[in-house]
């Protein structure tokens, strides 16, 4: 299969064209390794990371990563193929430029196991995704003004929004990486897309364009939120040098009457919502369809969670008490065994 046409916004562009043309290739050669691709790009852009002003160009891979994962459906393995080379990315060392060290040390970052520089990328997405209303009328983004480098290239010239898919595309990206690794950025983008699809009252329309993309989350990374069960309000996210600070926007919606943070009471509210939605006329078929998995695949979470806790509770009444400490920490693994 061939790539998609490149876009426009290489053009011109040597530095996004060529990690364009890398990624491209990638995905498209029968020979493709994700680890030779991933040790390839990183040392492409290790001289950025000289001075504090270069280093910021380092958006534009991700900016590039993705883009490319909003054009192939998250069933493609194309889209499983950019997961996979962003976690051998995860896995290359980084030279120790004065720019990078400083970069580091300042945030508390590390490259490039902490996918720094993402969660502002991510950001200036959301500025093109299909939300209503548009993110730009609901607020100004300080990781974004306050970087030259962005809005990066990739965005939208023409003020349309991205497509539903393309946006399901990007948030199921996004929620495989989270199901594997603890970068707080991506738990906060999960409840950003759960809260906007499931705590507002939103027309048809609106929730044909956000509900696929809420309902990734949970077929990627459901278990994973579910066991997590912690506030937000102290997530910060360093992404280009800037703090982001906590949103009210991004803590609930005004159809939850909860407590900020995912819980097992918001988890619950957010199943019985991807139901109605699931049996609710006017939407589109596909929209249905994303409520309903996602409904069920929180249903299977659950049913799992219950056999866990009963076979621990089994467990322990087996071994009784015991006055001796355990030389490490109980694992739900041993007691399932």
């Amino acid at each position: 299969m061939a790539a998609p046409p490149r876009p426009s916004f290489v053009v011109g562009n040597s530095l996004a064209a060529n990690i364009y043309d890398f990624i491209s290739d990638y995905l498209i050669s029968p020979a493709r390794n994700a680890p030779s691709m991933a040790a390839s790009l990183t040392s492409f852009l290790a001289p950025l990371m000289k001075t504090a002003a270069e280093i910021q160009n380092i958006c534009h891979l991700w900016g590039i990563i993705c883009f490319m994962a909003t054009t192939y459906h998250s069933s493609s393995p194309k889209h499983s193929l950019i997961v996979e080379l962003v976690f051998e990315i995860r896995k290359c060392s980084a030279p120790p430029f004065e720019g990078r060290l400083a970069y580091e040390k300042q945030w508390g970052c590390t490259f490039w196991d902490d996918l720094s520089m993402l969660p502002a990328v991510w950001d200036d997405f959301e500025f093109d995704a299909p939300l209503v209303p548009r993110m730009c009328e609901r607020k100004s983004d300080p990781n974004l003004l306050n970087n030259r480098f962005l809005p990066g290239p990739w965005r939208s010239r023409n003020t349309i929004p991205m497509s539903s898919e393309a946006w399901a595309s990007l948030n199921a990206f996004g929620a495989r990486l989270y199901a594997q690794m603890d970068i707080s950025s991506l738990e906060d983008r999960a409840l950003f897309a759960l809260t906007e699809a499931l705590e507002e009252d939103k027309t048809a329309a609106a929730l044909d364009d956000v509900v696929p993309a809420a309902a990734c989350w949970i077929l990627y990374a459901g278990q994973k939120i579910k066991e997590h069960n912690r506030g937000h309000e102290a997530d910060y996210d360093y992404a280009m040098g800037i703090t982001r600070l906590p949103s009210p926007a991004r803590s609930r919606g005004s159809l939850w009457k909860g407590a900020d943070g995912v819980s097992d009471e918001r988890w619950r509210f957010w199943k019985t919502r991807f139901g109605d939605l699931a049996d609710r006329t006017g939407l589109k078929r596909n929209t249905r369809q994303y409520a309903k998995q996602a409904r069920d695949e929180m249903r299977r979470i659950e049913s799992v969670s219950i056999y866990e806790q009963a076979v621990i509770r089994r467990k322990l009444g087996e071994e009784g008490c015991c006055n001796t400490a355990p030389t490490r920490r109980l694992l739900v693994s041993d007691l399932l065994n």
